[in-house]
């Protein structure tokens, strides 16, 4: 009698982060995905996880800027232990760097790089990639249906409502915002603006995606951060009256609201309540861009630390 095989084994991946919301989000996508999926909230924990459950691990995910122990000394210990040498690490942050600070992450021992600000379903892909596994693609009619939603006309009210900028308004203040936006419809690689252009508009991004660069001394091109939907972006050179900080540029075929400064100026003067909620988020968003930068400094420092080690 033939002995019928043994089920093939789940592969078993390892996230490492000590942001809640974002470990049970990518955990849970990885799941659907068949994954078995372990988590670690800091780096000594992660640590004593890749020595327990080798070699039975598969790969891991792993933040750099975590307490106990950091990225940095997560991936040495591994990369210095016997069974972990070998073993894919992925390193996901959400400090977006340049590339040459990408590849001294790869001479530290990171596999690859991935922003923690790309979409969950992109997170999977390159996870499947590094192990080889082929992404399923959807028959034709579920591509369809699920490109549907994209298609259908843009509320925008609904779609206001859930930005960073007008998030709090009521309906009548929602209409107000609403009425003065253009649409714009932006082919890939299109820059929207040049660093020192005047700040006459702000943008938000409806559909695709952007980039936010700075040309360095070498003329090489910084990608500061890279926004999707809901995120908006020009606001802060047009509140301040100064030039651009930054040039922006679509990474692929986008859809984008605009509002021009005098109708941006115009909506605030007339609605001294629309005015003071607008200005209250505008406090939000540079508090977390201002964070951000914080976050970038410390991830700059602690590579220059480890690379100095080396």
């Amino acid at each position: 009698m033939t002995q019928a095989a043994a089920p093939e084994r789940k592969k078993r991946i390892l996230v490492v982060d000590d942001t809640e919301v974002f470990l049970i989000a990518v955990k849970e996508m990885l799941e659907q995905e068949n994954f078995e999926v372990l988590i670690a909230k800091d780096g000594l924990e992660a640590v004593q996880t890749v020595k327990h459950e080798m070699p039975n691990l598969d790969l891991v995910l792993l933040d750099l800027l975590l307490p106990q122990l950091t990225g940095f000394e997560v991936l040495k210990q591994i990369r210095e232990g016997k069974l972990g040498k070998d073993l894919p690490v992925l390193v996901i942050t959400g400090v977006f760097k340049k590339a040459q600070q990408i590849n001294q992450l790869k001479k530290l021992g990171a596999t690859g790089y991935m922003n923690k600000s790309q979409k969950l379903d992109e997170i999977v892909r390159r996870v499947k990639a590094t192990l080889g596994l082929a992404a399923e693609q959807p028959a034709a009619g579920q591509a369809a249906q699920a490109e549907k939603p994209e298609d259908e006309k843009l509320d925008r009210e609904e779609f206001l409502s859930r930005t960073e900028v007008f998030s709090g308004l009521d309906k009548s203040q929602m209409k107000k915002a609403a009425g003065r936006l253009d649409e714009m419809s932006l082919n890939a690689d299109r820059k929207i603006f040049n660093e020192g252009d005047e700040g006459d508009s702000f943008y938000i991004v409806v559909k695709g995606s952007v980039r936010v660069v700075k040309t360095g001394e070498a003329k090489e091109e910084e990608v500061l951060a890279v926004l999707d939907r809901g995120s908006s972006f020009g606001e802060m050179a047009l509140v301040a009256r100064e030039t651009r900080s930054a040039a922006v540029i679509t990474n692929e075929p986008s859809v984008l609201l605009r509002m021009k400064k005098d109708d941006f100026e115009k909506l605030l003067k007339n609605d001294k309540e629309l005015a003071l909620v607008v200005c209250r988020n505008f406090v939000q968003l540079l508090c977390n861009r201002l964070r951000a930068t914080s976050e970038s400094l410390t991830f700059s420092r602690s590579l220059l630390e480890e690379l100095r080690k080396k």
